[in-house]
């Protein structure tokens, strides 16, 4: 299932509300079990006091076990400048990460378009561009179930902030009420354990210098997403039979200089020679127009 269409009219249209977190009526722009693009700027000169949080859709049904890329999702280039100041992609402090939870109870047994209750996705930096469709960060594995529910009551929390938020699809909040720097600590320049539970931190810090070119998009930053889940032996969830505890790669995120965000899944095998052909003919294209520019 694409993307493709996912954000109403409104979205598209960068409906953004900026506010200081207090609770408000329910936010239509995002609901219980989206996936979460978030960002702060600690030790910036810019912005230090504030985190921008973007709403990209169901995780399940739109990140998880994809096979097709889906290019500008959303773009939030003007609220991480007004928020983090200018050429926030090469501030040297501005981090990204990614998150969604949408239960944390151990006793439930209900589903979530699949999902099982502490199923958690987050992201790590990815380190290089590397193979498409393989992770290029490191992941983890042997999470328990009680970290995982420790990690989505966390998660939830940075969510409410959104769920009661106006009516816009992204939004900067004060630290003081985000909960997100709380769960996303640095020790010096070094990231913390994020959520209590993820060594090494999540999030993307941009550095000076883009990232490169990865899946079509030019990008300034990119992360990989992974799955978790505490169970699984309900019958009809996603990941019936498999690993608990394990992080499965799902995807990459990535945002541009201009603030568009994509999502980069892992196609098809018989879709790894197209994009080799694809690969092949960019590189021709290029050296073609180097050598007569």
């Amino acid at each position: 299932m694409k993307l493709t269409n996912y954000i109403p009219a409104a979205v598209a249209a960068m409906g953004i509300w900026i506010g200081a977190g207090t609770v408000q009526a329910q936010n239509t722009a995002h609901n219980t079990g989206d996936l979460i693009l978030a960002f702060q700027n600690v030790g910036g000169a810019t912005g230090s006091d504030s985190v921008v949080l973007v709403s990209l859709g169901n995780a399940a049904n739109l990140y998880r076990g994809q096979t097709a890329s889906t290019l500008n999702i959303a773009n939030v280039g003007t609220l991480l400048t007004n928020t983090f100041g200018a050429n926030w992609w090469d501030s040297g402090t501005v981090s990204m990460s990614a998150l969604s939870a949408w239960n944390s109870s151990g006793l439930n047994t209900s589903l979530l378009d699949g999902d099982p209750t502490r199923t958690v996705y987050v992201s790590q930096a990815r380190t290089e561009a590397g193979v498409f469709g393989e992770a290029a960060s490191v992941g983890w594995s042997g999470i328990s179930g009680s970290n995982l529910s420790t990690a989505a009551t966390r998660m939830l929390q940075v969510a409410g902030n959104l769920e009661g938020g106006g009516e816009g699809f992204a939004l900067a909040i004060s630290t003081s009420t985000s909960h997100y720097d709380d769960n996303n600590p640095f020790v010096g320049s070094n990231q913390g354990t994020a959520y209590t539970v993820f060594p090494g931190g999540t999030q993307y810090i941009f550095n000076l210098g883009n990232f490169g070119e990865f899946g079509g998009v030019l990008a300034e930053g990119v992360l990989d997403l992974y799955r978790f889940q505490a169970r699984n032996d309900l019958v009809g969830q996603y990941g019936y039979g498999e690993s608990n505890g394990v992080g499965a790669y799902q995807g990459s995120l990535a945002i541009d200089q201009n603030g568009n965000i994509s999502y980069l899944a892992v196609p098809e095998p018989g879709s790894m020679i197209l994009l080799g052909a694809a690969g092949l003919a960019l590189v021709a294209r290029r050296r073609f127009k180097k050598t007569v520019s």
